[in-house]
């Protein structure tokens, strides 16, 4: 039956005036590993309006999954390896792939999402992510990853360390698409977490389940 349906599938979409005009740089954001969300509309209207031949298309030419994923009644898309082809965001080591500030920061926004789930924005700044390594169920975990001490309080030369971790990984994220860096803030850390933040929750489902342990290895690792 799946053969049938791929008989009726092709790539003459790539032929459509409007996937020409944009197939090299949404590819590109694809294989780069970005999530596209509505706000990218016209990579995001591209996927939606051809989703089976582009899923058709990466599957042929990549044994790749374009996957169309929605949380907080929001659709994202981001290429997948399928579990059988033993891709790096599914081996049981994936937790490798990623730096230790990369996942506790994706944690953390993971965190902080659900948290602000009901606000139409999760507008993020330094003042609130400085909050939940001082005062967070896990606080004693963030400072020994961040600090490599666990203090009541550090010096200001210190948070600003760590502000600059945080930075890099941000902008790391923005390029994910996880989220949206707000450079008319100046020099300011601020931020909106995208619903794609969700592709942790599912990149570490095994490890969320038991949140405590996988921050005490995390700081094991460090």
């Amino acid at each position: 039956m799946e053969n049938q349906d791929n008989e009726r599938i092709n790539f003459d979409f790539l032929s459509e005036e409007d996937v020409q005009k944009n197939f090299a740089d949404l590819h590109s954001c694809l294989l780069s590993g970005k999530h596209i969300c509505i706000d990218d509309y016209s990579f995001f209207s591209l996927l939606e309006k051809y989703e089976k031949y582009w899923k058709f298309f990466y599957r042929s030419l990549y044994a790749m999954n374009l996957v169309g994923d929605v949380f907080d009644r929001q659709t994202y898309f981001y290429l997948d390896f399928f579990d059988s082809d033993k891709g790096k965001l599914v081996e049981p080591s994936r937790s490798n792939q990623l730096t230790e500030i990369q996942t506790i920061t994706g944690l953390v926004l993971l965190d902080i999402y659900y948290h602000r789930y009901f606000d139409e924005k999760k507008i993020i700044y330094w003042t609130d992510i400085q909050s939940l390594i001082k005062d967070s169920e896990y606080h004693e975990q963030y400072k020994k990853l961040l600090f490599g001490v666990i203090r009541d309080s550090y010096t200001e030369q210190e948070w600003l360390a760590v502000e600059r971790r945080f930075r890099n990984t941000i902008n790391s994220f923005d390029r994910f698409g996880w989220v949206s860096i707000m450079p008319e803030q100046g020099k300011d850390l601020v931020f909106e977490i995208k619903p794609a933040i969700y592709r942790m929750s599912k990149l570490y489902e095994t490890e969320l389940s038991d949140l405590e342990n996988f921050a005490v290895r995390l700081t094991n690792n460090n």
